[in-house]
């Protein structure tokens, strides 16, 4: 049977590795190979066959297989015979299941180097026309933004003009090299990164096309460097979190994961805001478990007379995170003007 099988596959899909063609015939009749259903798949994909014909013609394996069952088994109880075929149907199943998926993937792929490709030849046309390149980054929630003189470029490398502005975008960065550029329709972002920093030119590369999602906060939410305690209050009893960001529209807690807290839950949130007990009806919006804790994001239902302390409060933060970002510098490698 393997022979038989081995044959089919030469002569139907020539194009698939010799390799590839073994371990698919192993696998059809049962046999242990030394690698996944999926990256068995991956790798017949990746032999540009196309997923029909792939389909079409392990359909017909499975039913010579099933045949040589049939003849093989006849004189085996019904019950052997039974899980004889549940076998060979499982393993063609998977195989069958890795190859719709491993298709799946590489149509995704190839769709998003078309975006890609497109979004890019848009934006350096963009910059061409409109000679500068709007970069844009986030510190602590807060958006950055600098227009920077567009130099030249070429496929996915840019240049431009140095300047303070573009150097604080960058000091946002864990690394101090990467930001984002907006695609001119604002449904595409750029990741890009430093590649190269001489005299006053900058040189990026663009690492990445993503589709940008779509900002739905109400409000700029502020990470509070000194943690404030809050008890949330409803029917499983009292829960003790501590408040990761603020905005005037709600607060994103840190508590013990085994805390009892659904989504959609009502609760009183209590909190001491300086001289002021803040206590404030909130609705849970989303949790997240993060290993021994859990997060969660809570929206005011209502603040009642403490609607402008709270507000007031998350005012004077958005200013000491503006003073923080002032403060912020470049990054050295602008400092020296190299990257080495």
């Amino acid at each position: 049977m393997e022979q038989r099988l081995l044959e089919h596959l030469r002569q139907e899909l020539p194009m698939l590795r010799s390799v590839d063609q073994i371990d698919a015939v192993h696998l059809m009749i049962g046999n242990k190979i030394t690698r996944t259903a999926a990256d068995l798949a991956t790798s017949l994909v990746a032999s540009k066959v196309e997923a029909g014909t792939l389909l079409s013609a392990l359909l017909r394996y499975q039913w010579m297989v099933v045949q040589q069952l049939m003849k093989s088994g006849s004189a085996d109880p019904m019950h052997v015979q039974m899980q004889a075929y549940a076998r060979c149907l499982e393993r063609f199943n998977q195989l069958q299941s890795s190859v719709v998926t491993a298709c799946d993937r590489h149509w995704h792929a190839a769709l998003k180097r078309e975006v890609s490709a497109r979004v890019l030849a848009e934006a350096n046309a963009q910059w061409l026309s409109e000679g500068v390149v709007h970069l844009h980054n986030y510190f602590n929630e807060m958006p950055v933004v600098a227009m920077a003189e567009y130099r030249g470029g070429s496929d996915a490398q840019l240049s431009l003009r140095l300047s303070p502005e573009v150097g604080r975008v960058f000091s946002c960065a864990d690394d101090m090299r990467s930001a984002w550029i907006a695609s001119q329709d604002r449904r595409h972002k750029l990741a890009v990164r430093v590649s190269e920093c001489r005299d006053d030119l900058l040189t990026l590369v663009v690492l990445d096309v993503q589709e940008a999602m779509k900002e739905c906060r109400e409000a700029v939410r502020i990470y509070l460097y000194d943690p404030i305690l809050v008890d949330l209050r409803g029917h499983a009893g009292a829960i003790h979190a501590r408040v990761i960001d603020i905005s005037a529209t709600g607060l994103k807690l840190e508590m013990e994961a085994d805390d009892l807290i659904q989504a959609g839950e009502q609760l009183f949130c209590i909190w001491l805001l300086g001289e002021h007990k803040i206590v404030a009806e909130v609705i849970v919006r989303w949790i997240h478990a993060d290993g021994d804790s859990k997060r969660a994001g809570v929206k005011f239902i209502s603040l009642g007379p403490f609607s402008e302390i709270v507000r007031k409060f998350v005012f004077a933060q958005q200013q000491q995170l503006a003073g923080r970002l002032k403060q912020l510098g470049v990054p050295v490698w602008m400092k020296r003007g190299s990257l080495s």
